[in-house]
């Protein structure tokens, strides 16, 4: 007889744990931390969590807020072993590592393409113009100096962030004016091994009947996601502490043998309405040259600016209204925007958008082979 930790059903959601977080300062991260994480187990107790639960979020709890404090103290490389040895507590599982089958928006018809997953990388451009795949790229070796510290990369090294819609493109881009805002359609091997933070409190349904040991894993994830979900609105930072935790685990990742990191975007009001901004940020080592092997595995077109989509739809319409790629049922109601205005995925122009420009890829060569043409 399966296990089950139905504990979690008798009032365990809370809008304390809703991510994003949003605060002031950056001095106010690490206290705010610990001030949730105290609450996420005061509520576990309060729902009667068994011990085993209440074991992981202790020990979780401890161990980021230790990796913190070390990562403030200068040590680095003891920031780093902690955290990897949480993530070496989670791998095991599959629900842990198995991020890219979760999040799929779109399928795609096409027999030659069962098994990827669509997609889509953006770049913002003060002018009409078509990137091209290699321009879509992460900046190659010779232009490691231009890397910046995001949430998951830190400066010199190379990830190439994508989302799971052009929508949720968009929102990572900072909401460009749409003659600004470049889309390239990607396609990504499923089989790619992707550490799973794209979970949330209200996870119910994804948890196999309260499955023991997916429970379990839940939890741990959980605690590690809350570290990685602040935003921060103090402005002029060049030190940002809300990522420490979050490159930490894109290090421990790679150590560990993973891809990447899959997670809800950090820029919507509330996770929620983050189901079509689930973001893709795959680990690109330079190794010996200046793009990752990683390219010999990710197909990429040339973009196209959503301004002139717009202004021609009525002419191109037909191009893409019956292509080989089909909404996925399980987000046919999902809902878009903020509290004060939501609106069906399917009734806006970001869906269409996806379509044209799956639609209008015609040759498919792998990011590689477009290199050594360029």
């Amino acid at each position: 007889m399966v296990e089950r930790c139905t504990w979690i059903s008798n009032g365990f959601i809370d809008r304390n744990f809703y991510a994003p977080f949003v605060i002031e300062k950056d001095i106010n991260y690490y206290p705010d931390l610990k001030k949730r994480y105290r609450l996420f187990l005061e509520k576990a107790r309060k729902c009667n969590a068994d011990e085993e639960s209440l074991s992981i979020i202790i020990d979780f709890k401890h161990k980021i807020l230790e990796s913190i404090r070390e990562y403030y103290k200068g040590d680095l490389i003891k920031a780093h072993i902690i955290i990897r040895n949480l993530i070496k507590k989670c791998i095991s599982n599959p629900f842990a590592v198995n991020g890219l089958s979760e999040i799929n928006s779109y399928d795609i018809m096409n027999n030659n393409e069962l098994n990827k997953m669509l997609l889509f990388r953006a770049r913002v451009s003060n002018r009409f113009t078509d990137f091209s795949p290699k321009e879509m790229l992460n900046l190659p070796k010779p232009l490691r100096s231009k890397t910046g510290n995001y949430r998951f990369s830190i400066p010199g090294t190379s990830c190439l962030y994508m989302c799971n819609s052009s929508y949720g493109s968009w929102l990572e881009m900072g909401r460009p004016v749409e003659n600004e805002f470049n889309v390239s359609p990607v396609l990504i091997d499923k089989n790619f091994k992707m550490f799973n933070l794209a979970v949330m409190i209200r996870d119910f349904s994804r948890l196999n009947n309260f499955n023991k040991q997916r429970v379990h894993c839940w939890l741990k994830l959980i605690m590690l996601m809350i570290a990685t979900s602040y935003v921060i609105e103090e402005s002029d930072r060049n030190f940002k502490s809300e990522y420490i935790v979050s490159q930490m685990i894109m290090l421990s990742c790679k150590k560990l043998g993973l891809d990447g990191i899959v997670y809800y975007s950090k820029r919507v009001e509330d996770e929620i309405f983050s189901k079509f901004a689930i973001n893709v940020a795959l680990y690109t080592p330079y190794e010996t040259k200046d793009y990752s092997m990683i390219c010999n595995n990710i197909q990429l077109n040339t973009s196209y600016n959503y301004s002139k989509f717009k202004i021609l739809l009525p002419s191109i319409i037909d191009r893409f209204e019956n292509s080989d790629i089909t909404f996925n049922t399980r987000g046919a109601n999902v809902k878009v925007g903020d509290y004060s205005s939501q609106y069906s995925f399917q009734d806006t122009y970001f869906y269409r958008f996806d379509k044209f420009l799956f639609s209008r890829w015609k040759v498919k060569k792998t990011a590689s082979f477009c290199l050594k043409e360029s």
